[in-house]
């Protein structure tokens, strides 16, 4: 089979626009009963159940009218295609015209038991140009057996043999937990083959866990911010990597996490090098669906996105840290300076 990489390891969605800057992603929970056993899951599987579509209509219209592109529309968080009843969600017109607002729709998949074309169907009757962002999450307990390998690339092969452009495959990995070098080596030679953007995605899975306790998720964090690094330092090595700490910005790019029974909708921090944290408090929490609200809790945020170090002051990403509220995890989590956290 061909390579199906692309030149440059640092490409991605965001490439699909002239200025990717005001973009805005949803990240919906609303999927439930995986029958996957992915190394690092700590999703809950059940009472994903968000419905207030009517909500996150409001919430999108408010953020174009306000200048913003609905960059990704997440449906997460299992295997959509290992639950046939997920396509129920598409019988709702609120849910569906807010859908039909974004560019991409983001799942996830494992493609161990390949795909449904009929959720593309679903999807590609909505508009013209609605695209897929599917995240192959890889089995970390089956990346050496060559068997898995040539199963996850023949059906990105197929996927992208039948929808072409109106599809990006990113590969993605849980964390939270010890990765070996071994494991991290071969993750490195399946990234070179098997993605699209050369870049794998790291899932912070267990902070939509309410069953791990805070203390838990601050050791945990600062093994997936370390997974987060290491990926970082190999791709900081490749000539097409211009600076480990891109020049995108929160409050152009918010993120927001929808969560049901009862409704409540929360705005994202972002860990450098564009890995969304989801925290459970109030400050991130919106009082209502609204561009209004979305600003009240990044005023919130700001009162506590303060340097944690004496180096931050003079410190060449200390206006990046600041932008994506990495100051607001660290401090939350009391995780320290992120370049010193290792894997």
């Amino acid at each position: 089979m061909n390579s199906i990489t692309r030149d440059a390891p640092y490409s991605s969605a965001y490439d699909f626009y002239g200025d990717p800057y005001k973009l805005v992603e949803f990240r919906m929970m609303v999927l439930n009963h995986c029958s996957m056993d992915c190394k690092g899951c700590f999703y809950k599987r059940t009472e994903n159940n968000f419905n207030d579509f009517a909500s996150a209509r409001r919430l999108a219209d408010d953020m174009i009218e306000h200048g913003y592109k609905m960059e990704t529309c997440y449906l997460l968080p299992t295997d959509m295609f290992d639950n046939p009843d997920n396509y129920l969600l598409f019988d709702n017109e609120d849910f569906r015209e807010t859908v039909k607002k974004f560019n991409f729709v983001g799942i996830a998949a494992t493609l161990e038991l390949g795909y449904d074309p009929k959720f593309f169907d679903i999807i590609y009757a909505l508009n013209d140009i609605l695209v897929v962002e599917l995240q192959v999450n890889l089995s970390i307990k089956r990346v050496f057996n060559k068997r898995y390998q040539d199963i996850i690339k023949e059906h990105i092969l197929s996927l992208k043999e039948n929808y072409g452009d109106r599809i990006v495959i990113n590969l993605a990995i849980n964390a939270g937990f010890k990765i070996t070098d071994e494991e991290y080596a071969k993750i490195q030679e399946l990234i070179h083959y098997l993605s699209e953007d050369g870049i794998v995605e790291i899932n912070f899975t267990f902070l939509y866990n309410p069953t791990i306790t805070d203390e838990k998720k601050k050791d945990m964090l600062k093994l997936a911010l370390g997974t987060v690094n290491r990926f970082g330092d190999h791709y900081k090595q490749h000539e097409s990597f211009d600076r480990k700490f891109n020049d995108r910005s929160f409050l152009r790019k918010p993120s927001f996490v929808f969560l049901g029974d009862p409704t409540r909708i929360y705005v994202n921090p972002i860990v450098p090098f564009d890995e969304y944290v989801f925290i459970k408090k109030d400050r991130y929490l919106l009082e209502e669906a609204s561009y209004e609200s979305f600003l009240n809790s990044y005023g919130s945020m700001s009162e506590i996105n303060n340097t944690i170090i004496d180096e931050c002051e003079t410190c060449e990403y200390l206006t990046h840290c600041m932008s994506k509220h990495y100051f607001n995890i660290a401090n939350e989590f009391d995780l320290g300076c992120f370049l010193k956290i290792k894997g």
